[in-house]
């Protein structure tokens, strides 16, 4: 197939701008690494290259129904599923913290309160989580009950024992979502948020 034709194929494919972006940048990065060992590209190459990265990112997104978080099966030893896992949740959850009366408050919310499966969920809380100081040494910390949610978003509390005046940063990779007699949903990302101790 010749470039002008894969390139018209390629570009009937909607993605978002973002997703290009990453795309382009990810592309780049591989090409920059093949040109340190010595590798040359030459140009309808590196066009041919961008056109089925954009291919592959709008054909995977689509195989998710979606460019955002999934669901992914997790399996115990024999094969049977036993529970749900849902992935990539970056975009679609956001993290923010504060420091008061002593704790740690982090405020969860929603992109989206009505996508699935954040419009099923009763409470949350942190159950992977890493506390840090400006210098990154991680200080102790301790996750609190999981939060009821109201209109999308929830405040889960965090015990540290962390000094007023400081920058700190509190880095999150896993949420669990729960919802009466369901199992348990783990909710994967990985957020930061910084925030003064005052």
């Amino acid at each position: 197939m010749e470039t002008g034709m894969l390139k018209e194929e390629v570009m009937k494919i909607e993605i978002p701008e973002v997703m290009k972006e990453r795309i382009a940048a990810q592309c780049t990065s591989r090409m920059q690494e093949g040109g340190k060992a010595g590798f040359r590209l030459r140009p309808a190459s590196v066009s041919a290259l961008f056109l089925i990265c954009f291919a592959l990112a709008g054909v995977s997104g689509l195989a998710y129904g979606k460019l955002q978080g999934y669901f992914r099966d997790v399996k115990n030893p024999i094969g049977a599923v036993t529970g749900t896992a849902y992935e990539d949740a970056d975009e679609e959850i956001m993290i923010s913290a504060e420091r008061k009366d002593g704790r740690i408050i982090a405020g969860i919310t929603f992109a989206d309160k009505e996508m699935f499966p954040y419009r099923e969920l009763e409470l949350i809380r942190i159950t992977e989580y890493e506390l840090q100081d400006e210098d990154g040494v991680v200080i102790p910390a301790e996750a609190g009950d999981a939060a009821v949610i109201k209109d999308g978003t929830a405040c889960v509390t965090l015990r540290a024992d962390i000094p007023a005046g400081g920058r700190y940063t509190l880095i999150i990779t896993e949420l669990e979502g729960l919802k009466k007699a369901d199992q348990p949903l783990k909710i994967h990302g990985t957020w930061e948020c910084s925030f003064s101790a005052e």
